[in-house]
């Protein structure tokens, strides 16, 4: 088999039947099977996928196992060459998976995953792709290197891989792509292993890139794809003030298990120190607003700095 399409849904019924809907009308031309993961959804969901959808692989958890063990217990069943993971609160159109699958398996000996243009509702951009947190970024966002009058072919060798883009619309590398709409190699997959279950909601997808580039994989974004994504429709108020307080950790959790916490200390002292160069030469040039973006800047790395030696006191 191709492609195994993994959407992993919890309370999202009406969002996840537009998610379903949209598959089953984009006609992908390729052999797929479509597997569906609910966590424990007391809307009605599961009722409504095996009335209405009995062409989905389903499987019903009694808990909500969330993000990464809800994608890892797919996969361990799927049979494609490749896996869609792909949020329910996603739309597909016709012929952008085909593209996404095009590429990545023209290209299976060294790509381990490939993203589309994530869209917002209005048809914005919402992603193409994101670099990985460094001492490398802070410098290069810091003193905007993206904005300087130098050749495409110097920045490309400065920039890190998947850096906000000088060059949106490019196919390019990146760091690493949104969990939204991802394809990955099984291979690559299996080689690595799966999502990391020590992650509660975020910073999975972003943990596994890097971990797949460690293993001399590389990670694309293909804009000419694009999938729409209304974000957060799994995430109720309860569940977003939750995450929003366990934030930092899973930051502190993706460092650890990375980098380290040296390199965030390093990091966000970086971005401290750089930030507030460029704030004084905004101040003393008269560009206020400028001045006052910069200082909100300061003030959010100064919070993360203070939580990352809260951490390594306490592990000392």
């Amino acid at each position: 088999m191709e492609l195994s399409i993994i959407v992993v849904s919890h309370n999202t019924m009406h969002v996840t039947r537009d998610c379903l809907e949209s598959i089953l009308h984009s006609k992908i031309q390729l052999e797929y099977e479509l597997i569906v993961v609910d966590n424990a959804s007391s809307d009605g969901s599961v009722e409504m996928i095996e009335l209405d959808f009995p062409e989905v692989y389903l499987l019903k958890n009694s808990t909500n196992l969330m993000f990464a063990k809800a994608n890892n217990q797919a996969m361990k069943i799927a049979r494609g060459a490749y896996f869609l993971i792909l949020n329910s609160d996603t739309i597909v159109e016709s012929g952008n998976i085909e593209m996404l699958y095009d590429f990545i398996h023209r290209n299976r000996e060294k790509v381990a995953c490939v993203g589309p243009r994530v869209l917002n509702d209005d048809r914005s951009i919402q992603s193409e792709g994101y670099c990985h947190e460094s001492v490398r970024k802070a410098v290069c966002s810091a003193f905007g290197v993206m904005y300087w009058p130098v050749s495409i072919r110097w920045k490309r060798k400065v920039l890190p891989p998947g850096y906000v883009s000088f060059e949106v619309g490019a196919t390019r590398q990146v760091g690493w792509c949104s969990g939204a709409c991802m394809m990955i190699n099984s291979e690559a997959a299996e080689k690595a292993g799966g999502f990391d279950e020590d992650f509660y909601f975020y910073h999975e997808e972003v943990e596994w890139c890097y971990r797949v580039r460690q293993l001399g994989y590389e990670v694309w974004v293909l804009p000419m794809s694009g999938i729409v994504h209304l974000g957060g429709a799994s995430v109720n108020g309860k569940i977003a003030k939750s995450i929003g307080n366990k934030l930092l950790q899973q930051r502190m959790l993706y460092y650890k298990k990375t980098y380290g916490i040296g390199v965030a200390f390093l990091e966000n002292l970086t971005e401290i120190l750089c930030y507030s160069m460029s704030a004084t030469i905004c101040l003393v040039s008269g560009r206020k607003q400028k001045y006052h973006e910069y200082a909100n800047m300061i003030k959010t790395a100064i919070f993360r700095l203070s939580y990352i030696v809260e951490d390594l006191l306490s592990n000392m």
